[in-house]
This record gives structure tokens, sequence and C-alpha cells, in this order.
């Protein structure tokens, strides 16, 4: 179990030289493709990368949902096999959430999508959007004595997810903290952004 931020350093990686013209890279050719593709490509395309986020965002937590699912959950078309459906249900959930992070960072580009307010905001939306039977920690097996999950708010138990062991439940505030304070973008500047 890990119970100190100290843990998971460090959080990115070392200025080097490689890294740094890698950087500059990233940033030329990031402009370049953003000047040559017509937004309404550069939607397709952004689509197309929040059913890939969805896709993997789910395999990490042990559930394989698999894409052409996913677009169809878009389109309200769900399996009737209530495992898949609700795998469906939660790759649409993250798909929608990814958009509505998108366009509240668009109305308030200045805000730190990494506070811990932030990040409870993204968990409270998730959830709000499944139905409660979904609310548990393991909805995939609903025979379980699984907790339930309270939406926008840390847990208040220990957990495992596949063959991680996250930090303690306890330690959430200090680990949220260092987390915030290595990633908040306003406090990073120049390459330092890119490689955080």
């Amino acid at each position: 179990m890990y119970r100190f931020p100290r843990h998971m350093t460090p959080l990115t990686p070392p200025e080097t030289d490689a890294l740094s013209d890698l950087s500059a890279r990233v940033i030329a050719g990031s402009a370049e493709l953003a000047g040559r593709l017509h937004p309404v490509t550069r939607g397709t395309v952004a689509a197309l990368l929040n059913v890939a986020n969805s896709y993997y965002s789910n395999l990490i937590e042990g559930h394989r949902t698999h894409p052409i699912d996913i677009e169809r959950a878009m389109k309200d078309d769900y399996s009737s096999d209530p495992v898949k459906r609700r795998r469906q249900m939660m790759s649409r959930a993250h798909v929608d959430v990814q958009k509505a992070i998108l366009e509240r960072l668009g109305d308030s580009p200045e805000e730190a999508a990494v506070s811990p307010e932030f990040i409870r905001w993204i968990h409270r939306r998730f959830y709000e959007m499944l139905p409660n039977d979904m609310h548990a920690v393991n909805a995939d097996h609903p025979d379980d004595a699984a907790a339930v999950i309270a939406a926008g708010e840390f847990r208040r138990r220990d957990v495992r997810v596949g063959n991680h062991v996250p930090p303690t439940y306890d330690a959430l505030p200090d680990f949220m903290a260092a987390f915030q304070e290595a990633y908040r973008l306003s406090a990073l500047h120049g390459q330092r952004k890119i490689l955080a």
C-alpha cells in the first residue's frame, strides 16, 4: 500500500537535451498539423480519439469494450447482453465526460484541470450519467458485495484495480496535493509544460 506521495515520484522525467529537442518537435508538429486540418476534419479526428480514449480507459480498468460497441453506444444502440450493455454505458459516459471537460476548459482555460475539485467534478459528471446500479466498485459483477461509489467524492476505503494497489484512502488528500503541484500548468513554463 502506498501511503506517502514520495512513493509516486518522480512525476515527470528529468529534463535532458533529447527530451528538450523532442518537446520542440512536438510543438512544431502540432502547430503544423493544426494548420493543415480543416475544422470539420479536426472535429472528426477528435471524435475518433474520444472513442479510442474510452476504449483504453475501460481496458485499464479491466473492461474490454470493442470500439464498434462504443460507436453503437454513442448512437444509443446498446447490447441486450447485460455485461456488454454496462460496458457500453460506461464507454458512452467516458466520451460524454471528455466532451464536457473540453467545453469547461474552453470556457475557463485558466482553470486547473488537475485540482482535486476539478477531478471530483469529472467523477461526479461521469457517475451522474450512469444508472444507480452501476455506482458500485465492481459493476460487472452485481452479485458481489461491492461498495457504492459516491459520485464526486474520493473513496473512503482501500481498493485494488486488477493487480494495481492504489494509495490508501486516507492518504489521498496528500497524493492529490502532490499531483496538483506537479502538473498545474500555470506553475510550469516552457518545455516543462510539455514534459509534464
